[in-house]
């Protein structure tokens, strides 16, 4: 998976961001993938959906969508990507077995309930990361 690390942090994140008025999911994703790293990929299919209540009072829940981007070959597209330097410090590809451990904590839980789901076939509802 592709990782990227938000400027003046050491943690790791996928990309993404904030769906823009009238704009659908998975076009969010695409946009926001190309402007992080530059690269365009296609959304093949959504993943995981879930909600996420506030982590503070006065501050709004969130909606997730992980998309899958597909299976590329890491050093092609690693020779493609050029940071937004603004907003991100670096970026690093991550083996699926060593991605729950770089993630930030909220989206490592995100990520596990969609793995759970993919194990049972089932959806899973998502409260806090503290609280589960």
């Amino acid at each position: 998976m592709l990782l990227v690390q938000p400027r003046g942090t050491h943690s790791w994140s996928l990309p993404g961001g904030t769906i823009e008025p009238g704009e659908a999911p998975d076009a969010a994703c695409t946009r926001e993938v190309h402007e992080e790293t530059r690269l365009q990929l296609p959304v093949l299919d959504l993943l995981f959906s879930g909600y996420t209540q506030p982590h503070e009072p006065g501050w709004p829940g969130t909606i997730t969508f992980l998309f899958d981007l597909g299976r590329w070959d890491a050093a092609m597209l690693g020779r493609q990507v050029m940071l937004q330097s603004a907003e991100l410090d670096d970026w690093r590809w991550c083996p699926d077995g060593d991605v729950l451990d770089s993630l930030l904590p909220a989206q490592a839980h995100r990520l596990r309930a969609w793995q759970l789901g993919l194990r049972y076939g089932t959806q899973t509802a998502l409260g806090n990361p503290s609280s589960s």
